[in-house]
């Protein structure tokens, strides 16, 4: 996944990005992925039992992000998606 986070930040241009929680977990060390202005996240092609840590990673990593499409578990994890993104404008739920 190291190739791939640093394919991502050489397109400057970039911001969507569909992924699952598991592939962005397995590239989180590389601190390259948290400079990719990445306004659009689509983590809905996996369901995937959401945690606060998970959101606090996820917002470390993208921490400008604006539409985010998921598929949780369960419904429990909408109250916390403002405290890690105040500017999130949509929300998908699939």
């Amino acid at each position: 996944f190291t190739q791939v986070t640093s394919l991502l930040a050489m397109l400057v241009n970039l911001r969507s990005v569909r992924m699952t929680y598991g592939q962005i977990m397995a590239s989180k060390s590389d601190r390259t992925i948290a400079t990719i202005p990445i306004r659009y996240l689509d983590l809905a092609a996996k369901h995937h039992q959401f945690e606060r840590s998970d959101l606090g990673v996820l917002g470390h990593l993208f921490p400008r992000l604006e539409h985010l499409t998921i598929s949780p578990h369960d419904a429990q994890v909408f109250p916390m998606l403002l405290q890690y993104w105040p500017q999130l404008r949509s929300l998908t739920y699939r």
